[in-house]
């Protein structure tokens, strides 16, 4: 899996909110096959619209007002929801070009203004929004209940923060993402692509809420661990330019050969798929992700190792690497124990930059599981040393034996 795919999807879609083209319209800005197929659904939805140059510019801010005319109209609020013509504040006239845009969004309680000494309100049109403003306009949209995780997902935002519930909640329900140094710079403005792809995700989000994992053990008294190998079926995931491998295939071989190693040591194995399939259909990758997190979570179980081989736009990028969570610490303590055990299984222990080490992550299976969980990224498709090396059944099995070994040692801790 791409180290930066999915962070780098929320970054970089582009719309615009000047309705100066037709909907629907091709942007030259616009360039890479996801991103196009994000922005023509928002443009035909009338969501979305460009500048006449035919651009989005997409690392422009958004203002209050702009922010207020996107969510009403996504949300399809009727500018009738609150009485009169004008608005409840001051500094918004009837005329104001989003005025009915404005007291439908507030109506909604989904924006709301500044309040002066005289006991008047102001909106503020023409200020730009942070993405922690950004993240508290929707989680109030989409209508998410509210979470409040005792350890924070981010280390620029701790729990007094007054965004950090709805930042945490966006987060969750997979409609706002962070930075890969585990940061989410709440104070920074929330750029038109941020905005685009947040609000494409509000709209298809899952927003069911996180359950209590109450279980410690299985129905027999042993350890639950679920095995997930990513990607499947139509996804096949990263595939090697030098031989043709695909991902999904390499993740499904070493996810079962950890699952029999798992198995005989008298631990309880699940695994998310033991076939090349998805487990959503038809597919989807939110709700295929979701799916997964899902399995772990309905089993109660104690830990989730998601199998994945890393891909990058250079050949030269080698090594192992293994994923948890931001703030989770026992996370953090299992993916420390799998990254020492795999170098080692490997033979890669005393080899120049074969060691990346640990890191944190939001992926999706991170973010939605409730129990301690890792993300292992073994080798790189995209190297043509190490794509060989994963052809062969010799080194899948010293894989599987390396996460297997880290796990044993993290539960014997």
């Amino acid at each position: 899996m791409a180290r930066k795919g999915l962070i780098a999807l929320i970054l970089v879609v582009c719309f615009s909110l000047t309705s100066v083209l037709p909907a629907y319209a091709a942007f030259s800005d616009v360039s890479d096959a996801k991103l196009t197929k994000i922005v023509d659904d928002l443009s035909a939805k009338n969501i979305v619209s460009g500048f006449a140059d035919g651009t989005f510019r997409p690392d422009d801010p958004v203002t209050r007002a702009q922010m207020a005319k996107l969510v009403a109209i996504a949300k399809n609020l009727s500018s009738n929801s609150a009485a009169g013509d004008g608005t409840a504040f001051s500094d918004i006239s009837p005329q104001h070009w989003a005025a009915s845009y404005i007291r439908a969004s507030h109506a909604a309680g989904i924006v709301k203004g500044y309040s002066n000494p005289d006991g008047t309100f102001l909106f503020k049109p023409n200020k730009q929004i942070t993405r922690g403003e950004l993240a508290r306009m929707l989680c109030r949209a989409s209508g998410a209940a509210p979470i409040n995780p005792v350890n924070p997902a981010f280390k620029d935002v701790g729990t007094g923060y007054w965004a950090y519930s709805e930042i945490e909640t966006v987060v969750y329900c997979g409609i706002m993402g962070g930075y890969h140094d585990g940061t989410f710079h709440p104070e920074l403005p929330a750029t038109r692509a941020q905005t685009a792809i947040a609000l494409s995700n509000m709209m298809n989000a899952d927003l069911t809420p996180p359950a209590e994992n109450t279980a410690a053990v299985g129905s027999d008294g042993k350890l639950v661990i679920v095995v997930d190998a990513g990607h499947g079926g139509v996804d096949p995931g990263a595939i090697a330019p030098s031989n043709g491998l695909k991902e999904k295939d390499v993740n499904l071989c070493v996810a079962l050969k950890l699952r029999d190693l798992l198995k005989a040591a008298g631990l309880n194995c699940i695994t998310t798929r033991s076939t090349d399939d998805s487990l959503v259909h038809p597919y989807d990758q939110v709700n295929d992700l979701a799916a997964r997190a899902q399995v772990a979570n309905d089993a109660k179980a104690d830990l989730f190792v998601s199998i994945h081989h890393n891909s990058a736009g250079s050949s030269a990028a080698v090594g192992t690497a293994v994923y948890s969570y931001p703030g989770s610490a026992e996370g953090a303590k299992l993916a420390e124990t799998i990254q020492e055990e795999l170098v080692k299984a490997l033979g890669w222990s005393n080899v120049p930059g074969k060691d990346d080490g640990t890191h944190t992550a939001n992926f999706a299976v991170l973010r939605r599981t409730l129990m301690t969980a890792v993300l292992c990224e073994s080798a790189y498709m995209s190297n043509p040393e190490e794509a060989e090396l994963l052809a062969t059944d010799e080194f899948r099995q010293k894989e599987a034996q390396g996460i297997y070994n880290g796990i044993a040692k993290y539960l014997n801790q």
